[in-house]
């Protein structure tokens, strides 16, 4: 069985790898064999730093979250700030996720979000679970879906809560879930579906500490559905190291400044 999931990862990886090849050259340039580190010493150190960059960097997330906390209440002064639901960590364990609301209703209740929603008789039936993921993914997998889905959401995101998803800010509040060990800065964007729901190959993304940033944000333009996304946790579970997590902080940044910048830029008219 564990020859089969390798086979099926390996499958995965090379997916969507062979369509964007050269994007994805420094990330294959990375090889975890030839890292320094054995694996119980890379988790202890990513563990560290983690612990240390959320902390070392309090004094500017923090203010910056009591500010954005504040616009989100005067907009919606009845709503509540956090967006607080479960969510799939390392192992299937289940946890409680923080972000800040940015829709003008319960985000899980209509659109085509990352969720999919089990009805309360899938709950607990593994193969039914599984054959509404799959459904789900075949329907809502490409640039057309992706358009349907952006234009739901729009309609539903407030004003301030618009602009802080495209920087990605409404991911701040997970720096708590860093800290409580919950998550790590770096790793497979946590999902709503249990594994139950998972097909085989999917399971090896939740091996890994799920993160705040990924392989997801780098290569946001060239996602076309979640069958991509979970091509890219398999990636990062496969090649995972302290150079990988390294690299991909770095490039968030340059992501968001990339937003920043086409939301800043005038619109021709």
């Amino acid at each position: 069985m564990g020859q089969i999931l390798r086979i099926k990862s390996r499958q995965a990886e090379t997916g969507f790898g062979q369509r964007h090849g050269k994007e994805l050259s420094w990330v294959f340039r990375v090889d975890p064999q030839n890292s320094l580190l054995g694996q119980r010493s890379y988790k202890l150190l990513k563990r560290i730093f983690d612990v240390t960059f959320v902390l070392a960097l309090s004094p500017l997330w923090l203010p910056l979250l009591a500010f954005l906390a504040v616009l989100i209440k005067l907009e919606s002064p009845r709503d509540p700030v956090f967006y607080l639901r479960p969510r799939t960590g390392k192992g299937g364990r289940r946890f409680t996720m923080y972000k800040f609301r940015t829709m003008v209703s319960d985000p899980n209740a209509t659109g085509l979000d990352e969720s999919v929603h089990l009805r309360p008789g899938w709950r607990h039936d593994p193969v039914l679970a599984a054959k509404m993921l799959r459904e789900h993914t075949r329907k809502h997998t490409g640039p057309q879906s992706a358009q349907v889905a952006g234009t739901v959401h729009d309609g539903q995101t407030t004003v301030v809560g618009r602009k802080i998803r495209r920087l990605y800010l409404d991911e701040l509040p997970q720096m708590f879930n860093v800290l409580t060990g919950e998550m790590s800065l770096v790793g497979p964007r946590p999902s709503t579906h249990p594994v139950a729901a998972y097909d085989l190959w999917q399971t090896e993304r939740v091996e890994v500490q799920p993160g705040v940033t990924g392989l997801w944000q780098i290569f946001q333009n060239q996602v076309t559905g979640f069958e991509d996304r979970y091509r890219l946790d398999v990636l990062y579970a496969r090649r995972r190291c302290f150079r990988l997590d390294i690299e991909i902080l770095l490039r968030t940044p340059v992501v968001v400044f990339s937003m920043l910048g086409k939301m800043l830029r005038p619109k021709r008219g």
